[in-house]
């Protein structure tokens, strides 16, 4: 059966009566940090990484709901998050972005257009922020079919040993996998960060490793994970 890119532009998400399977999708994912020069354990080069991931389902499906999603990054890649002003998932759940310091933000992505046969449009809008701990908390807004807020704390593995150093990871409430009774699919997610005039080094690299800085995006789906891996590529 011909498979079929179901979203558009930024992060999308189709709210149907029946959730989509996870079985059959697959995860079509990039990764792109800017400037692609590499910088040198003495001379670190601040970049901003942007994160474009488009879930795949045969054609005449919808997306799977989905649970959560993870980054990870290989060696060449830093986060130097002290010194970045910080903003408390408690701060974003009482009072939302405006509550939190301006140069706490260190990210964003905004809504975007879906297939026009889907029954119902859903575009949430992601902010990110940096949060105590040197993690990223996101910060989403969903204002159809219903209006929605909610907070994603991150987790983080820092200085981890092997092929993996750094990793992040978000898991979606149940407010945003569920809206009005229907459950939410997301067809795509497309957010960027760091490489801010606050936090120009938030993340930053020390070297080009041969091939390009290497990734991986794990998407859960309840118990069904996703997984892609890429290099963004460098140069020195």
């Amino acid at each position: 059966m011909p498979k079929h890119l179901v979203a558009a532009v930024g992060v999308v998400a189709a709210c149907a009566l029946g959730t989509g399977s996870a079985e059959a999708a697959t995860l079509d994912a990039k990764v792109a940090v800017t400037p692609n020069t590499g910088g040198s354990a003495r001379h670190p080069q601040g970049h901003r990484v942007t994160v474009d991931a488009s879930v795949v389902v045969p054609e005449g499906e919808f997306p799977p709901t989905l649970t959560g999603v993870e980054l990870w990054y290989g060696p060449g890649l830093e986060f130097h998050r002290d010194g970045v002003p910080t903003c408390s998932p408690r701060v974003l759940s009482q009072g939302g972005p405006t509550a939190c310091p301006p140069r706490s933000q260190v990210g964003q992505t905004g809504g975007g257009g879906i297939e026009p046969d889907d029954p119902v449009e859903a575009q949430p809008k992601f902010h990110l922020f940096n949060a105590p701990g040197g993690r990223m908390t996101i910060y989403a807004t969903l204002q159809h079919p219903a209006r929605v807020r909610a907070v994603m704390p991150g987790t983080v593995i820092d200085g981890a040993r092997g092929a993996w150093p750094h990793r992040d990871a978000w898991t979606f409430p149940v407010t945003l996998q569920n809206v009005a009774q229907m459950p939410v699919t997301i067809g795509r997610l497309r957010f960027s960060f760091g490489g801010t005039r606050a936090a120009p080094h938030y993340v930053a690299s020390t070297s080009c490793p041969p091939g390009g800085w290497p990734w991986r995006m794990r998407v859960h789906a309840g118990a069904t994970v996703l997984v892609a891996d890429g290099r963004a590529p460098c140069r020195r």
